[in-house]
C-alpha cells in the first residue's frame, strides 16, 4: 500500500516519467506476488486494485452493475455526458451517438467529410519539409473533430478551442483541487470557456433555422427519448466536451503512431505500396483518379485494416481505465472492497507476450487471425466501451491511403517514440561515439556520426537469439556485419599506407603479436574491436546524460563538482551482468546448479538503502568516505571487469584523489 497519504504514487511515477517503462511497474508486482492479476496498492489518492489479466479486465469491465466510472472526475466531462450517466439516460444518449459516429452510413458521411482537411494538412506538413507529427496530428484531428461535432470552421474559433481542450484535457486526471493555479483549476476555467462557446453556436441555430448544420450538435438537439422529450442544453453541451475530449485525443496519437511505424518499419510501407490485392491502395488510387476514397474503399483495404489494428495495440492509447467498486465485490476468491478503485492495466495485457508473440515487433500480420478473447481492449470493453472506435480507425486508415499513394518521409530521429529508457540525444550519443570512433579506430567524427548501425546492433545483445527476419536479434546480425564490413575495409586501408603513422585500438591490435609472434587474424581484431566500441559508446554517453541531468536537477552541486561517481551510481551503466555457471557451485549453503543462468543485479546494490543512505537522492557528499567493498560494481568485478574502466577513470593531474572520470568531467567542466 505503499506509505501514508503517498501510497504507492512515488513508485508509479519512478516507472512512469523517469525511467519511462511503465509495464516494469505491473511485472515489479508479479516479480513479488506471483501471478494473480490483482494487486491491492494505493494510487492518486485511493485505495486501489490493479486489474492486469483479460479475463479479471473483461471481468471488470462487463461488470457495470458492480463497478461505476467516476473518476477521471465528473466535473471536467460534465455530469450529464455519456461518460458519466447510468442506466437508461446511458443507454439513450449512447445509442444515439453510436448512430452518428460509429455505425457504416455515418462513418460513409464522415469519410468525405474529414478528407479536405487531411489532404490539405498533408500538403502543408509536405511544404514544411520537417515537422512534429503528434503537433500536426493534433491540429487536423481538431479541425475535423470541429467540423463534425459543432459545424466550426473559423480558423480563429478553432485555435481558440484547441487552447482550451489542451488545458481540460491536461486536467482530467489531477487531482480534484480546486484553487487557483492548480491543474484541476485551470481545466475547469478552460471547460466554462468551451462550454460557451458551444452554447454561443447552439443558441444560433435556434435563432435561426438556417443556421441548421449536419452535424453532431444538431442531432442532439433533435434528440428525443421514448416520452418525446429533448435533451436540456446542459446534457448536450456536456456530451459535446466529453465526445470532442474522447476523439480529440484517440485519434491524434493513433495517427502520430501509425506515421511512426510505417516509417520505422519499411517493410510494412512497401507491403501496402505494392500489395497484390486489387482492394488495396494504389489500384483504388489510380481507379478515383482524384476522387475522395470512400469507406466502402478502407473497408476493403484488409491489409491495412491489419496495420491499423497493430497501430492501435502498440499506441495503448488508453493505458489503464478506472472503475469504481459499488459494493463489496467477490472474484476468484479475492474481494474487491466498496468503495475502492479498479485500474484496469490495459496496456500490459497489450505487451505481454503471453497474449501477443514477439509484443514489442510491429507486425500487421499477427492479425490474419483474431486476437484471444479479452487480449484487445484498445478502446475498453463492456457497455463503456468507446462508441467512436470506429471513428477512429476510418481516420487513421484515410491518413493511411494518402501517405501511401502521395508520399516519402523518414525519422529525424529514430529512436524517438517507442523511448522507456531514457536514450542518450544529440550532446552526449553522438559525441561520445564520434570519440570512441577516433580512438578505437582512427575515424575522424563525420564519418561516424550515423550511429544507427550500432544501436541496430546493441537493440540486439539481450533479445531471444532466434534469427527469423522482422526479429531484433535477426536485424542486430545485419547491423553487426555492415559494421564489421566498415571496420574490416578501414584496417585493409591501413596496411595499404602503412607508411602513415596512426596511434588508435586496431592500429594496436593489428600490430600486437603473443609470444611466439603470431599476430591476431583479422576476425580476432574486429570482434574485438566491435565488443569494446559497443562497451564504451553505452556506458559513457548514458553516463554523461546522467550527468547532465542531475546538474541541473541539483544546481547546488553545480557548486562543489564532485559529482561523477554519484551519478555513475545512479545511473547503472550495467543494471544487470550476466554468468552461467560451469558446475554445481556451493554457496553459504545454497546450490547453484550446473547451467543455470545467473545475475548479478548490480542496480539493486546500488540502490539498496542498507548500502546507501537515502539511496535515491542524488548527494555526491556521500563519496567524502569510501563505498563498502562490494557495494559499488557500476564495471563489474573479478577478473572481467570492464577493460576499459581505467580510461573512464583517468584523473586530471591536478586533483588525482576524486576519481572522476574523464570524459564525463570534461562535458561537466565545460557545462559549468
Amino acid at each position: 500500500m505503499g506509505i501514508p497519504f503517498l501510497g504507492d504514487m512515488l513508485a508509479f511515477l519512478w516507472y512512469f516519467k523517469v525511467v519511462r517503462r511503465p509495464d516494469v511497474y505491473i511485472t515489479s508486482k508479479l516479480r513479488k506476488y506471483g501471478d494473480r492479476g490483482l494487486y491491492r496498492t494505493h494510487l492518486f489518492g485511493s485505495p486501489s486494485i490493479i486489474v492486469s489479466t483479460p479475463s479479471a479486465n473483461k471481468f471488470v469491465l462487463q461488470a457495470d452493475s458492480d463497478f461505476i466510472m467516476e473518476w477521471p472526475t465528473h466535473e471536467i466531462v460534465g455530469a450529464t455526458s455519456l461518460v458519466s450517466v447510468e442506466g437508461a439516460s446511458h443507454d439513450r444518449v449512447r445509442s444515439f451517438v453510436v448512430r452518428c459516429i460509429n455505425r457504416p452510413d455515418a462513418l460513409r458521411r464522415i469519410a468525405l467529410v474529414v478528407q479536405p482537411r487531411i489532404t490539405a494538412s498533408l500538403k502543408q506538413w509536405a511544404h514544411k519539409g520537417r515537422i512534429v507529427v503528434h503537433k500536426e496530428a493534433k491540429k487536423v484531428t481538431f479541425e475535423n473533430i470541429g467540423k463534425f461535432f459543432a459545424g466550426f470552421e473559423s480558423e480563429p474559433v478553432l485555435d481558440t478551442l484547441d487552447d482550451l481542450f489542451k488545458g481540460l484535457i491536461s486536467g482530467i486526471r489531477s487531482q480534484p483541487i480546486n484553487l487557483p493555479g492548480t491543474t484541476f483549476h485551470h481545466a475547469l476555467q478552460c471547460r466554462n470557456k468551451a462550454i460557451a462557446i458551444f452554447r454561443e453556436e447552439m443558441e444560433k441555430r435556434r435563432k435561426d433555422a438556417s443556421n441548421a448544420k449536419d452535424d453532431l450538435m444538431e442531432g442532439l438537439m433533435k434528440m428525443k427519448d421514448e416520452e418525446g422529450k429533448h435533451l436540456s442544453d446542459i446534457e448536450i453541451l456536456d456530451n459535446i466536451v466529453s465526445l470532442v475530449v474522447a476523439g480529440y485525443a484517440s485519434t491524434s496519437l493513433s495517427i502520430m503512431w501509425a506515421v511512426y511505424y510505417l516509417a520505422k518499419y519499411p517493410n510494412v510501407l512497401e507491403k501496402l505500396q505494392h500489395a497484390e490485392s486489387q482492394e488495396e491502395h494504389i489500384p483504388i488510387h489510380k481507379r478515383l483518379d482524384g476522387e475522395y476514397i470512400t469507406y466502402d474503399d478502407i473497408s476493403k483495404c484488409k491489409y491495412t485494416n491489419k496495420v491499423v489494428e497493430e497501430v492501435l495495440r502498440m499506441a495503448n492509447i488508453a493505458a489503464f481505465i478506472f472503475r469504481t467498486a459499488r459494493e463489496d465485490v467477490e472474484y476468484k476468491g479475492y474481494k474487491i472492497p466498496k468503495g475502492w478503485r479498479v485500474i484496469c492495466w490495459i496496456r500490459y495485457i497489450h505487451e505481454n507476450q503471453e497474449n501477443f508473440e514477439d509484443p514489442r515487433f510491429f507486425n500487421p500480420d499477427r492479425w490474419n487471425e483474431t486476437a484471444t478473447p479479452g487480449t484487445f481492449l484498445v478502446f475498453g470493453g463492456g457497455p463503456r466501451i468507446c462508441p467512436g472506435n470506429m471513428l477512429a480507425r476510418l481516420q487513421v486508415s484515410i491518413i493511411i491511403h494518402y501517405l501511401v499513394v502521395g508520399y516519402r518521409w523518414k525519422l529525424v530521429n529514430p529512436d524517438a517514440g517507442m523511448t522507456y529508457l531514457p536514450h542518450p540525444k544529440p550532446a552526449d550519443d553522438v559525441v561520445t561515439f564520434g570519440n570512441i570512433g577516433k580512438f578505437f579506430a582512427g575515424f575522424e567524427f563525420d564519418h561516424v556520426s550515423d550511429t544507427h548501425l550500432f544501436k541496430g546492433l546493441m537493440n540486439g545483445i539481450r533479445s531471444q537469439p532466434t534469427n527469423f527476419p522482422g526479429t531484433a536479434y535477426h536485424h542486430a546480425l545485419k547491423c553487426r556485419n555492415k559494421v564489421v564490413a566498415v571496420f574490416r575495409e578501414e584496417m585493409e586501408n591501413s596496411r595499404k599506407t602503412a607508411t602513415v603513422a596512426r596511434d588508435d585500438l586496431m592500429e594496436g591490435l593489428v600490430q600486437m603479436q603473443d609470444e611466439q609472434g603470431k599476430h591476431l587474424s583479422d576476425i580476432e581484431i574486429l570482434d574485438n574491436i566491435v565488443s569494446l566500441v559497443v562497451a564504451g559508446y553505452a556506458s559513457t554517453s548514458v553516463a554523461i546524460m546522467w550527468a547532465l541531468y542531475y546538474l541541473a536537477e541539483y544546481p547546488n552541486v553545480l557548486e562543489k563538482l564532485r559529482v561523477v561517481e554519484e551519478v555513475l551510481r545512479l545511473a547503472n551503466l550495467s543494471a544487470f551482468i550476466f554468468r552461467t555457471a560451469r558446475k554445481d557451485v556451493a554457496y553459504k549453503g545454497y546450490k547453484i546448479p550446473k547451467g543455470w543462468k545467473v545475475m548479478c543485479w548490480s542496480r539493486y546494490i546500488h540502490e539498496n538503502p542498507e548500502n546507501f543512505e537515502n539511496h535515491m537522492e542524488f548527494n555526491p557528499e556521500r563519496w567524502n568516505e569510501p563505498a563498502e567493498s562490494g557495494t559499488f560494481l557500476v564495471f563489474g568485478g573479478g577478473s572481467r571487469i570492464c577493460p576499459g574502466n581505467v580510461l573512464s577513470r583517468s584523473n586530471f593531474n591536478h586533483n588525482p584523489s576524486t576519481g572522476c572520470r574523464i570524459q564525463v568531467r570534461i562535458i561537466v567542466m565545460a557545462f559549468n
